[in-house]
């Protein structure tokens, strides 16, 4: 794509979360943004996959090569952006089917052209797509070999277990669209900076999220999810917590909710943990304090107490005012949806977007050292005031030395046919912790079902993730959620584990040797909400425009209209949700503060 414009006040380098809340900002407040993306689709590390795309991600997500370059200031987007991801892994367990078996006898060398065809007309699926097809083949073909391999003549080889693990790939295949699997997940704080920026400028009613009203945290000693109380309710409702502690814990959260007013709240405890602070100030130990610490405060032990308070406080401000929880999960996926709806608004104050363009290199002045734009592959030149920027675009030379920063996150996504947490509606959204001895970061994970338009109907999605290169507690943890109260193993429909790299910028800051024009993004943390990146995008946009310029200001009217209409040229067949942000707040407004105490 041939554009006429070359010169713009920002271009802006990726669609992940971060990048895209600042080109939308920067439209907004008329600056002139060009917004390329190398990827065919929005969100980068932030990105959400429908099931085809996924099993196409894991295949290629090991094979691409390190591009190296002679050029100090060339883009090599494709290898940078798979750098990010290692050991990935894509499973199909199977299921066992109790006195059936399935063979074929072989009178030749056992080779696996002659298993795969028996395979096929067996599994009779047909595919209207050529990807969907060739992946279907790949993987009947890898069953096939691993069938093979003893190839002795005159065998009788077992089917049935590859043909119970293709019944579920093809089934999913044939319901790729249904699935929108996100690389980072993540939950939307209802009283956080995000929402907040999304009922004020309008983009929140472009996006639709359902409540996430359970939390739970894995007990070691009953080896069961045990809900934990997220409202006055269901505190006094829980049969587990003794009275004695139903008062520690109201006291305290009551106490969160107004602490700053107290000048003695911290005194003593100024370098103390959080677990310390309720230990000793408020004689909080045991299960209760495990409840605070990682399913409220989503901490651990190691973080202090100021941190602590100000996310128990956070969550408990948060609780109650659009449903009875203090999260909200983005339907169609988290950061990925929200990025596209302020790509949006950026575009209907007038940002360019090109996505699947392939980038060559920055131009420099090398006087300066500014960076005065970016060439593509197809020789187009645009120059720009200022370059934001995700970490996978920049040169060699602007890096840490030897690409090599950052830390990981172990992540894994399981599709079951029954939920991993006994909630009372199955159909409810929640989000449960695994906390481990210490030293080792906790295990998050997110319960979703078809409500939140991750899977289709009758399936269910968990997302697994820890702060750390850790995946044998992460398998570990995984296993324990699997077992049944009657001790029988969950046997999922497939598993995708992968390690995904983190690089905040702000960790590597004097590291870094961008030019004073050159903003970059951090990736997607392991933080359970969307407030760092938030933090991290104003901060971008004051560091361009004046500090007396409102960020992401309410739409005008006509504006408004505009964007309406083109909501309504998007595809028809595309499913619906109700709720948004917005109607919410208009709904609920009579039980905003519900709970709260």
């Amino acid at each position: 794509m041939s554009l006429e414009e070359t010169a713009f006040d920002a271009i802006v380098l990726g669609t992940g979360l971060t990048e895209s809340i600042i080109a939308g900002a920067l439209a907004r407040a008329g600056k002139k943004v060009l917004h390329l993306d190398s990827n065919e689709n929005y969100g980068g590390s932030w990105g959400v996959l429908s099931f085809k795309d996924l099993l196409q991600w894991s295949q290629k997500a090991k094979d691409i090569p390190q591009q190296g370059s002679e050029n100090n200031a060339a883009i090599a987007y494709q290898s940078m952006h798979s750098a990010n991801f290692k050991n990935v892994a894509f499973h199909l367990p199977g299921r066992h089917i109790k006195d059936e078996t399935t063979t074929v006898h072989t009178f030749e060398k056992a080779l696996s052209p002659i298993i795969a065809e028996e395979i096929k007309s067996r599994l009779q699926y047909t595919f209207h797509d050529t990807v969907s097809r060739d992946l279907w083949a790949s993987q009947v073909a890898h069953a096939a070999d691993q069938l093979a391999r003893p190839e002795q003549e005159n065998v009788d080889i077992d089917l049935q277990p590859a043909l119970s693990r293709l019944a579920i790939l093809g089934e999913a295949l044939k319901k790729a669209r249904q699935y929108n699997i996100d690389l980072a997940p993540k939950l939307l704080s209802c009283r956080g900076d995000l929402v907040e920026i999304l009922i004020q400028s309008g983009v929140g009613r472009y996006l639709e999220f359902k409540g996430v009203d359970d939390m739970f945290v894995f007990n070691h000693d009953t080896t069961r999810m045990e809900k934990v109380p997220s409202s006055k309710e269901d505190v006094f409702s829980n049969k587990s917590i003794k009275l004695i502690d139903k008062r520690k814990l109201m006291n305290f959260l009551t106490f969160t909710m107004d602490y700053q007013n107290d000048p003695t709240a911290l005194e003593g405890f100024e370098s103390a943990t959080y677990a310390e602070y309720l230990s000793k100030k408020f004689k909080i130990t045991g299960r209760l304090q495990t409840a605070i610490l990682y399913a409220i405060a989503v901490v651990d032990t190691r973080t202090d107490a100021k941190t602590g308070l100000e996310r128990t406080q956070a969550f408990m401000k948060s609780i109650g005012r659009f449903s009875k929880g203090g999260y909200l999960c983005t339907l169609y996926g988290g950061g990925s949806e929200i990025a596209q709806a302020f790509c949006r608004i950026c575009a209907v104050y007038g940002g360019i977007y090109i996505l699947n363009q392939k980038l060559s290199s920055f131009i420099l002045d090398e006087e300066t050292g500014k960076c005065m734009g970016v060439v593509t592959d197809d020789n187009q030149t645009f120059h720009c005031d200022w370059l934001i920027t995700s970490p996978d675009y920049l040169c060699d030379r602007w890096l840490p030395k030897g690409r090599e920063f950052g830390s990981w996150i172990a992540r894994c996504v399981l599709i079951t046919d029954i939920p991993l947490v006994d909630t009372e509606d199955v159909n409810m959204l929640s989000y449960s912790v695994t906390p481990l001895e210490e030293g080792r970061a906790p295990i998050l994970a997110l319960h979703q079902n078809n409500e939140s338009m991750a899977c289709p109907p009758g399936k269910y999605i968990t997302y697994f993730w820890q702060d750390q290169s850790d995946t044998v507690s992460l398998q570990e943890a995984i296993k324990l959620l699997l077992k049944t109260q009657e001790g029988e193993m969950i046997t999922p429909e497939w598993i995708l584990s992968y390690e995904q790299r983190q690089r905040r910028i702000s960790d590597f800051a004097e590291q870094f040797n961008t030019p004073d024009n050159v903003i970059p993004c951090s990736d997607p943390t392991a933080a359970l909400d969307f407030e760092s990146a938030t933090k991290e995008a104003k901060a971008a946009f004051y560091k361009i425009m004046p500090s007396d310029t409102e960020f992401m200001p309410p739409q005008k009217e006509d504006d408004e209209r505009e964007v309406m209409d083109d909501a309504q040229d998007e595809d028809e067949d595309e499913p619906k949700c109700t709720a948004t942000v917005e109607d919410d707040k208009e709904e609920l407004k009579g039980t905003e503060a519900h709970d709260a105490t």
